[in-house]
């Protein structure tokens, strides 16, 4: 179930695992709300995490595997909305970086097509898996 932010746009899916597999990695996803949705993907432990929740958690790869496709894990400090705010912040994409967006890394992951995966208006719940 994918819940789309304000200005946030879908621009890939994937398939995850909640358990372990041979070679996975686990992934924990950290979501704050201020000074404006953002969110810190993770595969240990984070600076300040009293400042953040955690959204959820999954396992994927760090290196291909057949039939995986890539995602990068890019990472930010600048804020669209304001040049006084330099929180860091992720994001998964199948974009190239751009802007003020640096590559961290790939992760790799089973493909979902756009039919695989429920859009929803509900806005996303910390702890949501």
């Amino acid at each position: 179930m994918v819940y789309p932010e304000k200005g946030w746009r879908l621009t890939g899916s994937f398939y995850a695992f909640d358990k372990q597999l041979t070679n996975s990695t686990l992934f924990t996803v950290y979501i704050r709300k201020d000074p404006f949705v953002m969110s810190m993907i993770a595969t240990g432990p984070i600076v300040r995490p009293e400042e953040w929740e955690v959204s959820h958690k999954f396992y994927a790869f760090d290196i291909a595997l057949p039939g995986t496709c890539v995602f990068e894990l890019q990472h930010t400090i600048r804020s669209i909305y304001s040049t006084a705010s330099n929180v860091s912040r992720h994001r998964l994409t199948v974009e190239d970086a751009k802007k003020s967006w640096e590559f961290r890394m790939k992760v790799y992951v089973f493909p979902a097509t756009i039919e695989d995966i429920s859009l929803s208006a509900e806005p996303m719940e910390p702890g949501y898996t």
